[in-house]
This record gives C-alpha cells, structure tokens and sequence, in this order.
C-alpha cells in the first residue's frame, strides 16, 4: 500500500486490515500465557540445581538451570561467607570460589523473575575442612650465613 497527500492539512486516512498485528507471536509452549516469542523461559520456569566439588579451601559450585533460555538469566551467588556475586549466563555454568578459613557455610543461589520466567532457588551445605590447603612453612629464627661450600650454615 501506498499512501501520497498533497495537500498540508484536512487530509486523512482509515483503513482496516485482517492481518494479525502480534510481535511476540501466538505459540506458547510451556503454557504460562506469555508467547514464545517474548517469554525468556519458552520451555519452563527455570529449576536451578547446585552442586560442588574441590578440596581445601577452594570450591567449583556447578549450576544447571533446568531448562533452556532465551537471552540468559541474572543470577545471585550467596558464598555464606559473607561475599556474593552476580552471573548473567544462559547456560548451565561454574562459579569458582575460595574461603578463608574452613568452616560450614550455606550456599545459595537465585534467579530473578523474568518476562515467563518465575524466580528459583537453590542451596547447598558445604563443609570445608583445611585438609589439602598449603599452609606456608614457619619461618626460623636461627642467623643463617653463606658456607664455604655454597651452601647455608648457622651463623655463630
């Protein structure tokens, strides 16, 4: 259709049309009335599930979403040590963290709602022992001078 006025004002235009106006189409997969096209979660509300593994003080926190999404999801990280971190993934992924000191910490993770997307939570009891962590060696008071041979022997 082509529309062309020639003149500045009075002039105007009414048409109607069966065509079907709908950007985020009619499809709705997972049947929460948000269509596919628009719905960050097509094929379900998200179920996140955390596990761990590592030894020491150092953690690999494993997280899979439960379902595919469009464009990703904001996640938060709750180390129960008192740091958090923020992910933006849409994939299941790995999040690396290290303690200060053993102990038993709760481990959270949580999405945001999205267009589609209801929120989820998962947590996880993690106990950490200092087995396995490098501890640094005690430093010596003993005055140590170069030998003769090149090699270390006490001062007297």
């Amino acid at each position: 259709m082509f529309y062309c006025e020639r003149h500045r004002d009075g002039s105007s235009l009414k048409f109607t049309t069966s065509i079907e106006l709908s950007p985020c189409g009619k499809e709705d997969s997972d049947k929460d009335s948000t269509a596919d096209l628009c719905d960050y979660c097509p094929f379900g509300d998200p179920e996140l599930s955390l596990t761990e593994s590592g030894s020491g003080l150092t953690r690999a926190f494993y997280l899979t979403l439960g379902t595919e999404v469009r464009d990703g999801l904001e996640l938060s990280f709750d180390f129960g040590d008192g740091k958090t971190t923020e992910v933006y993934t849409a994939i299941d992924t790995t999040i690396v963290h290290s303690y200060e000191k053993a102990g038993t910490y709760e481990v959270t993770v949580s999405s945001a709602p999205l267009a589609g997307c209801a929120s989820s939570i998962d947590t996880l009891t993690v106990t950490l022992t200092s087995e396995g962590t490098r501890i640094a060696p005690k430093c010596s008071s003993i005055p140590l001078m170069p030998g003769s041979d090149g090699g270390l022997q006490r001062r007297k």
